[in-house]
């Protein structure tokens, strides 16, 4: 009780600073006097408490509510738009509600009352929407939504970037393996025409040893020839002098003029 208590105190206190609590009687005084009518025709229509107490919530209460945050609560445009329309939409339905209280019912065409039936619940859930509305217009909100923003499109810039890295990491991959494959066949290249180089070597040293044996052949062929030339000539000439009357050489005669010969024919 003391808390509650100290609370009306609070309020008053900034009321009569603000020169306003004159002001705020009047309008309980008001809310009192329209919230009878509206719940007095609405039953009598309608006959449903339920219907009735949400016309005096939505219609009354609701115009009352709206007024207060308009000119105390709302913190920027979108809310006061809000405020403002729905302060107009319940104060009408809080002036007809009381003129129709004031009209006797058998007078009212029965479309009235469907109307009635309608309206009371589509404004009550109106208002509804409105309040949340007003609270996801709030500052406080808006702010913590433009962090989540901000901080959605950070993480999106930040993937982003990371996908970036990775392509361009796996093309510096890419590069760098294309540049060592490039090497390795300069590599073989270099290799290859080293081969070539050696084998060309090879294929002349063997030509030359090839020419040179030739010769070789050529030369023993000459000196075999020029042998068996003079070894005719030698026993040629004792076989005819045999036939002469002369006697043969001795044997040792013919070894030193055999072996004379090619001491001779390499001189």
């Amino acid at each position: 009780m003391n808390n509650w208590g100290n609370k009306w105190d609070q309020w008053t206190d900034e009321r009569k600073s603000k020169g306003g609590n004159a002001l705020g009687i009047q309008t309980i005084a008001l809310l009192l006097v329209t919230s009878y009518f509206t719940i007095s025709y609405l039953f009598r229509a309608i006959q449903n408490y339920i219907i009735a107490a949400a016309g005096v919530a939505a219609f009354d209460v609701g115009a009352l509510v709206w007024n207060h945050v308009y000119n105390h609560n709302a913190s920027n445009q979108p809310q006061r738009d809000i405020a403002d329309w729905m302060f107009k939409i319940d104060a009408a339905g809080m002036l007809l509600t009381t003129i129709a209280y004031l009209v006797p019912i058998a007078s009212m065409p029965p479309i009235v009352h469907e109307l009635t039936n309608w309206i009371v619940p589509i404004v009550f859930f109106v208002n509804v929407i409105a309040g949340i509305l007003y609270k996801t217009n709030s500052d406080e909100i808006r702010l913590e939504r433009e962090s989540r923003e901000h901080q959605a499109a950070l993480a999106y810039g930040n993937a982003k970037a990371a996908q970036e890295m990775g392509q361009l990491s796996a093309q510096h991959t890419a590069r760098q393996t294309a540049l060592q494959h490039e090497q390795e066949l300069l590599k073989l290249e270099q290799a290859n025409t080293l081969l070539q180089m050696q084998l060309e070597a090879m294929r002349k040293g063997g030509d030359l040893a090839q020419t040179r044996g030739t010769h070789v052949e050529d030369a023993a062929d000459g000196f075999a020839r020029k042998t068996v030339e003079n070894f005719k000539q030698i026993f040629g000439n004792h076989i005819a002098g045999n036939g002469n009357g002369h006697a043969p050489p001795p044997v040792k005669t013919l070894n030193a003029e055999a072996g004379a010969l090619p001491n001779e024919e390499a001189r």
